[in-house]
């Protein structure tokens, strides 16, 4: 944890913990092709429509943090994540949370059916990695 993620308690500012989901969002589509990247690449732009984190226990200064990414497959034309926010020393769950985001075309047109892109990501990783939800 860096000191200019803290308050004067140093403890870890509750916005943070947004940019961290962010973090493992970022760490999940480089490891299963699902980048940012690859999402522009498909001719779609996926910006985040929800965002909510229960915080559980705090954060402190020194603290390593892991964050564990999960996603679920939907027939919805919209990607959810869930997180959660363990302290790497003692495994203890700090916070849990979930994003949303949803389908645009490149002309930010909302796209109401799940994108060809996304269905054969469900497919390819399916078995290794997605549970229905």
């Amino acid at each position: 944890m860096r000191f200019s993620e803290v308050d004067s308690l140093r403890i870890v500012w509750h916005g943070h913990f947004l940019k961290y989901f962010e973090d493992g969002r970022g760490a999940f589509g480089q490891k299963y092709g699902l980048s940012y990247q690859a999402f522009l690449n498909a001719g779609l732009i996926v910006p985040v429509v929800h965002a909510s984190c229960n915080h559980l226990q705090p954060a402190r200064y020194g603290d390593e943090l892991a964050i564990s990414t999960r996603l679920y497959e939907q027939e919805a034309a919209k990607i959810f994540y869930y997180y959660e926010v363990t302290r790497a020393a003692d495994g203890a769950l700090l916070a849990t949370g979930k994003t949303i985001q949803a389908f645009l075309d490149t002309d930010l047109i909302l796209l109401l059916t799940l994108p060809d892109f996304m269905r054969s990501f469900y497919d390819q990783w399916k078995e290794a990695m997605l549970t229905h939800g």
